[in-house]
């Protein structure tokens, strides 16, 4: 795995963890 595999893994997790964030603010 290269740098750049590794940039697009890390850019996936985060939109994730920021989606699931949204939801759970927005719930509560």
């Amino acid at each position: 795995m290269g740098e750049r595999t590794g940039s697009r893994v890390l850019q996936w997790v985060w939109s994730y963890v920021v989606f699931q964030w949204r939801l759970t603010v927005y719930s509560g």
